[in-house]
Parts: C-alpha cells; structure tokens; sequence
C-alpha cells in the first residue's frame, strides 16, 4: 500500500462487515436471555471500536485535513455525534429488551431491529464518504512519510488491551491479500516491540493453517 491512510479502509471493511451480521441477528434475538446477552456484547465491542476510530479521525486526522483543505471534515464530525445517538438507543433498547415480556417484548425487538438497521445505514453512508472524498484529499495534499506519521498517531490512540481482540477481528473480515497489506502497514506505523507484540496475540487466535497462510505472506512473523 503506497499511502498508510488508505489502511483505514481495513477498518470500514471489519465495521461493515459486522454491522450487516448484527443486522441479520437484530431480526431473531426476540427475548431469548442467552441471544441477547450474546448481541449486547458484539454490539459493545463495536461501539468501542467505533468510538476509537471516531477518536482518531476527530484528533488527527480531520484536523490535518482542514489545516490544508478548509471546512471539509465539519459534516464527518457531526455523523460521529449522530452515531453515538444511535448506538446509546440501541444500548437502552437492548437493556429493555432484556427485562421485557409479552408485547412489550415484541415491541422492544422490533425498535431493535429498526435502530441496528439505521445503524448500519448511517455508519455505511459515513464510511463510504470518507472513502469516496476524504481519503483521496489525503493522498492529494499529504506525503506518504506524513500518512505514515498520521496512521502511527491514530494507532497509538487505541489501547494495547483494545489491540489484542481488535486485531483478529478485524483480519478475519479481510481477503488474505488485505491481511497481508494491513500487516505491512502496521509493521510501518508501529515501533518494532509492539508490533511483535501485537502479531503474537494475532496468532493465539488464529487456527494453525491461517496463521502459516499469512506468514508465507508476511516472512518477518516467522519468529512470532
């Protein structure tokens, strides 16, 4: 990958890839205890992702890209705030959810599965704007040594416990050539120690023969 940035579309990948799940499991979690503990917990772990990434883009990212191309980033800003509407209905939707019977059970269930799909559709229509606008002007007004320096502050953002399931996450929702891409790019972005720390915890969740297939990828894990 010429320029560090453009490993943000890894990310959407993985973002979008679970939000279509999660839209799919919003249909039949209906009261069951056990489906909807199992969907809070993927629904928590993706806000955090999000919120993270949000983070990133609101810290570092955005703020570049106005210093060189004014006023572009203001409406991104706002999808973030609109997002973290959506995920805090869905929270209290699911928290009803859990305790609700009769038809205000199926009540609850429906508003579920209309707020996971207006999730999805408000999160999709962001990421694809970045990707369509906000990524090409990076690569217009910034160098790859200035993305590199960009992808290292937006990385160093996430925490190294957030890191360890974060990664497999997301490499499981991508092409073996994307993991290969994305790992090359991280090996770029991040001091070396932290890096093989990262790959090792890659590697205890993956399945022996994945693992071989992105080392014969990416040689310098061999010793991971």
């Amino acid at each position: 990958m010429a320029a560090p940035m453009n490993g943000f579309r890894y990310i959407h990948k993985a973002i979008r890839h679970e939000l279509d799940a999660l839209e799919t499991l919003a249909r039949s979690v209906d009261g069951d205890a056990q489906r909807v503990s199992t969907f809070t917990q993927r629904v928590d772990f993706l806000r955090e992702v999000v919120e993270l990434h949000a983070a990133g883009e609101d810290e570092v990212m955005y703020p570049a890209l106005d210093s060189r191309v004014p006023q572009v980033t203001r409406a991104y800003a706002l999808d973030h705030q609109y997002e973290r509407k959506i995920f805090a209905e869905i929270g209290t939707t699911l928290a009803q959810l859990a305790r609700a019977a009769g038809a205000s059970r199926d009540e609850s269930s429906r508003q579920l599965s209309q707020r996971v799909t207006a999730l999805n559709a408000t999160l999709s229509l962001h990421i694809w704007k970045e990707e369509e606008q906000l990524l090409p002007l990076l690569d217009a007004h910034f160098s790859v040594e200035e993305q590199g320096a960009m992808a290292g502050r937006i990385v160093g953002h996430i925490p190294p416990e957030m890191m360890r399931p974060l990664m497999p996450w997301m490499l499981n929702a991508l092409t073996l050539d994307e993991r290969e891409d994305m790992l090359r790019t991280l090996m770029r972005a991040l001091p070396a120690e932290a890096f093989r720390g990262l790959s090792a915890g890659v590697k205890a969740r993956f399945s022996s023969a994945d693992w071989a297939a992105i080392v014969k990828r990416v040689p310098e894990l061999a010793s991971v």
